[in-house]
């Protein structure tokens, strides 16, 4: 639906009501609504900041390709149904949104993401990205910095545990996956190469996750460190 412009170089449209909401008792466009618009004027990477977001916060896939759906014949409209296919609630931080940019533009294997590794029964780690096929996972993991020497610990010995399974550890931070001067794509691909090469112990098995068990096990860990 559209509304009568002052002028001839003007299309103005009316916002429908699905699109809207009431935040804090003031009007706004709903979240998909939101992110699709912005996937319209923004970088791929900023928009898919965003539609993670959206999504970790509780709007569904189907909702956000809808969105972007009704607005794919509009002015960059092909922009945010492209971000609403990528998108992935399972991103849980702009590194880790930024990161799958990167490898995808990288031309690097699509990896899947917040998985449960596990030998037997014991829990080894929950990896940021896997690459099955290749025995590789990679972490995000910031500022490389812990608040204690046991956090400093509890990583490096995650780390050991999965490769002493077959696993290769890739690992990189904030200015390997934003400034790209290539050294992301290097150390995926050095650790898909040597982890293809590597037979993982049988009793290794992956666990998918969802978002929602991810927000309460991200909710338990914030609660053990601050207490």
């Amino acid at each position: 639906m559209t509304s009568k412009a002052n002028n001839r170089h003007e299309r103005l449209s009316v916002l429908p009501d699905r699109d809207r909401q009431v935040l804090d008792g003031l009007p706004s466009t709903t979240r998909p609504r939101t992110a699709v618009d912005l996937a319209r004027d923004e970088s791929f990477m900023s928009a898919v900041v965003v539609a993670d977001a959206v999504l970790r916060a509780g709007t569904s896939q189907r909702e956000l390709k809808d969105a972007a759906a009704r607005m794919s014949s509009w002015k960059r409209g092909f922009a945010a149904v492209r971000v609403a296919e990528f998108a992935d609630g399972l991103s849980e931080s702009v590194l880790e949104s930024i990161s799958r940019v990167r490898t995808d533009e990288r031309g690097l294997p699509r990896p899947e993401l917040q998985v449960l590794v596990y030998l037997g029964d014991d829990l080894i780690a929950r990896v940021d990205f896997l690459w099955r096929q290749h025995n590789a996972v990679g972490l995000a993991d910031g500022a490389l910095k812990y608040d204690s020497r046991e956090q400093v610990m509890s990583e490096k010995w995650q780390i050991e545990r999965l490769e002493d399974v077959g696993l290769e550890v890739a690992r990189w931070g904030w200015d390997s996956a934003y400034r790209d001067k290539g050294d992301l794509e290097y150390k995926v691909r050095r650790a898909m190469d040597r982890g293809s090469r590597q037979l993982l112990d049988p009793r290794v098995r992956f666990v998918t996750t969802t978002i929602a068990q991810n927000v309460v096990a991200n909710e338990r860990l914030a609660a053990r460190r601050s207490g």
